[in-house]
Formats: C-alpha cells, sequence, structure tokens
C-alpha cells in the first residue's frame, strides 16, 4: 500500500515516463530534490505538492486529495470544454508572445468559410488514407 506523498510523487513521475531530471525541470528544482523526496530523506513541501497540482502532465492534472492522502483517482477528470477552457487560459494569461498563443489568436480571426476548407481537407485525408 502507498503511504505517503513522497512514494505517490515517485509513482506519477514514473507513470508520466519522465526522469527525475525531466520531472523535477517542469516543477522548478533540482533532480537531486525529487530523489531526496522519492527516498523518504525530505518530505514533499506543500510547495512542491501544490506545484505538482497545479501542472498539466500531457493535459491531465493531478488530484490533491491522491497525492496527499491516496483519495481517489491519480487525475482529475474534466469535460472537453473544461480542458479546453483551462489550456486557452493558460496560454492567454501567459505574458510571454509563444507559438500557442499566436496560433490560438490566429484560430479565432478564422472566418466560417476557413473552417469548411480544414473540415473538406480533413476529409480527403482520411478518405486518401481510407483507400
Amino acid at each position: 500500500m502507498i503511504e505517503n506523498a513522497n512514494e505517490r510523487i515517485k509513482i506519477l513521475r514514473e507513470t508520466l515516463g519522465l526522469s527525475q531530471t525531466e520531472f523535477g525541470t517542469e516543477l522548478g528544482v533540482t533532480a537531486a530534490a525529487i530523489s531526496r523526496v522519492e527516498k523518504g530523506i525530505n518530505q514533499a513541501s506543500d510547495r512542491l505538492i501544490l506545484s505538482v497540482c497545479k501542472n498539466r502532465w500531457h493535459g491531465r492534472r493531478v488530484s490533491e486529495a491522491w497525492l496527499r492522502g491516496g483519495e481517489g483517482e491519480m487525475f482529475l477528470t474534466a469535460s472537453d470544454a473544461e480542458e479546453v477552457a483551462a489550456f486557452v487560459g493558460e496560454v492567454l494569461g501567459d505574458d510571454r508572445e509563444t507559438l500557442k498563443k499566436a496560433v490560438l489568436i490566429e484560430i479565432a480571426r478564422m472566418p466560417p468559410e476557413a473552417w469548411e476548407w480544414i473540415e473538406t481537407a480533413i476529409e480527403r485525408i482520411i478518405k486518401k488514407r481510407a483507400d
């Protein structure tokens, strides 16, 4: 049985297929810090737990209840609309000029006929692949 947040952090990292370095980089800490937490040398701090839960891991968020106490599922479930809203909010809330932001802005400005062209193009691609 998984006893504490330290063990659940290791399980989460391994589930995500990330090294301690990659996981730490996403959270703004060193691989050594992640290693110490996973080994139980240091306890997972509130700051680390909140950072893990705030981050999006392959489009999903970690449940704080699961991470702290093992309650429920590892990842929160969200509707498609909630996931899209969260993504758009994060991208547009970033002060930097990123490719994601530029793409979202251009999509928002697309006229209806552009969407029709995209739909037709996708249908052609699907048909070609089916043949």
